[in-house]
């Protein structure tokens, strides 16, 4: 049985994975199972998702980049409980090498993100704006000192706003420490991004 509280809400989810050969790592018969899926397609740093001929080809990670999210939404999948986590995780840019939780990789990964053309975005967002997905906001905006890195940042955001996405909040946290600031930072985003109400996943009905 779930945890009962008079002032919190408590649902059972899980993440799974998506290989390189786009196979969810959930059989359809157990998505009835859960109240809230989220399907990562960014775990770029992991050779069950990317083989070791793409592993360090920028130019490859950059198709597979948009052609993931894409290949999911192409499933047939009970998208209405499904959430995309940490879409622009500083992983998409390729393996770090000192923990990216303590020294970000910050100028791959932003790079990576200007990479990728508005209108790429634009079509992989009004397909999951459609589709009924979530989108997961998960990132630290203080991380992001100048004009520009916000601005890499937040531009696949704006662009999903403006597709109709709705979004979510993830924090990645793994142990109490992790979800320090955390409100402070969720309302710096919300701000940035201009969100309301109606702006909200709620894949809780």
């Amino acid at each position: 049985p779930l945890p009962k509280s008079d002032t919190v809400n408590v649902h059972f989810g899980c993440e799974t994975e998506l290989d390189c050969n786009m196979g969810v790592g959930l059989h359809k018969k157990h998505f009835s199972d859960f109240e809230f899926i989220i399907i990562p397609t960014t775990h770029m740093h992991s050779h069950l998702v990317v083989t070791d001929e793409d592993y360090n080809s920028i130019e490859r990670r950059k198709e597979l980049y948009i052609s993931r999210l894409d290949g999911l939404l192409n499933q047939d999948l009970p998208f209405e409980k499904i959430g995309i986590p940490h879409f622009t995780i500083p992983f998409i840019a390729g393996m770090i090498v000192n923990p990216w939780y303590q020294q970000p990789n910050w100028i791959d990964h932003l790079k990576f993100l200007d990479m990728i053309e508005d209108s790429e975005f634009e079509r992989v967002f009004t397909k999951l704006a459609k589709k009924g997905a979530g989108l997961e906001l998960n990132f630290v905006l203080s991380h992001y000192k100048t004009d520009y890195e916000k601005d890499c940042m937040l531009r696949p955001y704006r662009i999903a706003k403006k597709c109709g996405a709705k979004f979510y909040f993830g924090s990645d946290g793994h142990i109490p420490k992790d979800f320090e600031g955390v409100t402070e930072n969720h309302e710096a985003i919300v701000e940035a991004l201009g969100l309301l109400e109606s702006d909200k996943f709620s894949p809780f009905k």
